[in-house]
């Protein structure tokens, strides 16, 4: 209770990396990424900021306040994930036993293993490599829906265990 202002839910998908991918002199390839991976899992991100309004501030602001994020939850998982096709997937965000989003895909940068390559040359040649344990989210594949709280939130992303909140 009162730990987020705001509670803005997101589905999402989650990546735990199993191994390290420190800086080296070849780039890291979409090959090495996946094998680096140990499980996936479907996740509900919580948006919430500081200011008193989502939005109301620049980009780089909001990005600065944690990118917005307040929370994140995330469900058992898949530890044979390589079957997943994020941008094939049926994702489904139920809020109070009503489902609300029920569409394939939907995250909006497309295929999220193409962020997680980025992701690990960038904070490789940048001293911060993904360490063991890395939990890495790849953005909302439904935008964000505000609720009160109170809301139960359940997110299903096509072969991945459901999760679910009770928002305090």
């Amino acid at each position: 209770m009162g730990f987020c202002r705001l509670y803005g839910v997101e589905a999402e998908i989650v990546y735990v990396f199993g191994s390290s991918l420190p800086m080296r002199s070849t780039p890291w390839r979409e090959e090495d990424i996946r094998k680096s991976i140990v499980s996936v899992h479907a996740a509900i991100e919580i948006f919430d900021t500081r200011f008193c309004t989502p939005g109301s501030q620049s980009g780089l602001v909001h990005l600065a306040d944690q990118g917005n994020h307040g929370a994140l939850i995330y469900g058992a998982p898949l530890d044979d994930w390589q079957r997943l096709v994020p941008v094939d997937e049926r994702v489904r965000l139920t809020l109070n036993g009503k489902t609300l989003i029920d569409h394939t895909g939907g995250n909006s940068a497309g295929d999220p293993m193409r962020l997680l390559v980025w992701l690990a040359n960038h904070a490789a040649k940048r001293g911060f490599p993904i360490q063991t344990g890395t939990i890495v989210t790849t953005g909302s594949m439904t935008g964000t829906e505000f609720v009160s709280a109170g809301t139960i939130a359940e997110v299903q992303i096509g072969p991945l265990a459901p999760v679910t909140v009770t928002l305090p």
